[in-house]
This record gives C-alpha cells, sequence and structure tokens, in this order.
C-alpha cells in the first residue's frame, strides 16, 4: 500500500482500473482519520503516505528493523480502516466513554494503559469496549 500519486503511476490492468475509485476513496479516509492518531503513529503514516518514504528509509530514521516498520505501518492502516469509533460517534456513548473508545480503537492503545490515563477500573474498560463493538456489529450496513 503506497500513497495515492504511487498508486496513480502504476500500469494497471482493466480489473486495477475499476478499483482505482475505491483506492482514491481508503486514501482520503486515511487523510481525514490520521489527526486521531497519537502524534508519533501520525509522524510514521504521514511519512508513509504523503513523502512515500520506503520501509526502509522510516526504519533508518527511527532506528528500528525494516520488518518491525512494515507491521507498524500496516497495524496503523488496520486501525485506521477500523469503522467502530465512527458508529459509536452516533450512538449512545459520552465524550469520555469516546474518548476511551477512540484510544482503544484507533490508537491502539492496551486496556491497561487506557485505565491508568483515564483513572478507570480495567473491568469497565473492558465492558465498555465490548459494548462498543457490539453497537458497532449491530449497526453495520451489510
Amino acid at each position: 500500500m503506497g500513497s495515492l500519486e504511487t498508486l496513480e503511476r502504476l500500469q494497471l490492468g482493466e480489473a486495477d482500473r475499476a478499483r482505482r475509485p475505491v483506492r482514491r476513496e481508503i486514501a482520503e479516509l486515511w487523510r481525514e482519520r490520521v489527526d486521531l492518531l497519537g502524534a508519533e503513529d501520525r509522524v510514521l503514516l504521514k511519512a508513509y503516505l504523503e513523502a512515500q518514504s520506503s520501509f526502509d528509509e522510516m526504519a533508518r530514521l527511527t532506528g528500528r528493523d525494516r520488518s518491525s516498520m512494515c507491521r507498524r505501518i500496516h497495524r496503523i492502516v488496520r486501525r485506521l480502516a477500523d469503522e467502530t469509533y465512527d458508529r459509536c460517534q452516533g450512538g449512545r456513548f459520552s465524550a469520555e466513554e469516546l474518548t476511551v473508545i477512540r484510544d482503544h480503537f484507533v490508537r491502539g492503545l492496551r486496556l491497561t494503559q487506557i485505565c491508568r490515563g483515564h483513572h478507570l477500573g480495567y473491568r469497565r474498560v473492558r465492558a465498555l469496549i465490548a459494548r462498543a463493538r457490539t453497537f458497532a456489529q449491530a449497526t453495520r450496513v451489510c
């Protein structure tokens, strides 16, 4: 997965040409949601999408392995593609609950990190995440 410009420069077959609008929509969705990420993840994703940095370049700059950088970018992209947070925004969740849901589903924080950061009990956070998942699945359009 590369930036939109990289995707457009590829020599595409007929089947790929039909998917081009979908790729553009996905790239735009990522650009809209990138502000929900933490600072480090946001910088990495912008470097990947806009600056067209390779995994090798990003690994060299951050002092990490290429494979770990590749996994990290793919995890960020997978979290941005998850619609649970978006679906919960229109639901019956308070602002504090939405912050917890965002921290888990978009920022990828572990439950223990969320508990410490929001001064909440583990069971309460776990129940809220389960309720958000259930709500998002119930509102999924088939």
